[in-house]
């Protein structure tokens, strides 16, 4: 495995690859590859890992404001354990 450096901007969920790293990118042809994300200690993140689905998924626009609600949720720390979920939700499970 060989790796690529570049710093550069999120911006409107894009990173904007540099011209010469994009020449490179472009002989690899249809391959996999990892990427991670470094994100500076100002910006105070704790790293996370995320598994790449194979297949496409369509979801709703309410789907989705749910999804990203329950992240912002994650992010900002409102999240309840396991065991106060299941004193809670217990009798319907």
């Amino acid at each position: 495995m060989r790796a690529i450096e570049f710093k550069s901007k999120i911006r409107n969920n894009q990173i904007q690859i540099p011209k010469k790293v994009q020449s490179e990118l472009r002989t690899v042809n249809e391959t996999n590859v990892r990427v991670m994300i470094l994100l500076d200690d100002s910006a105070n993140q704790d790293l996370r890992t995320f598994e790449v689905e194979e297949k496409s998924v369509d979801l709703a626009n309410d789907e989705l404001e749910s999804i990203n609600k329950g992240l912002t949720d994650f992010d900002e720390g409102k999240i309840h354990s396991h065991e106060t979920a299941r004193k809670i939700y217990g009798k319907y499970l």
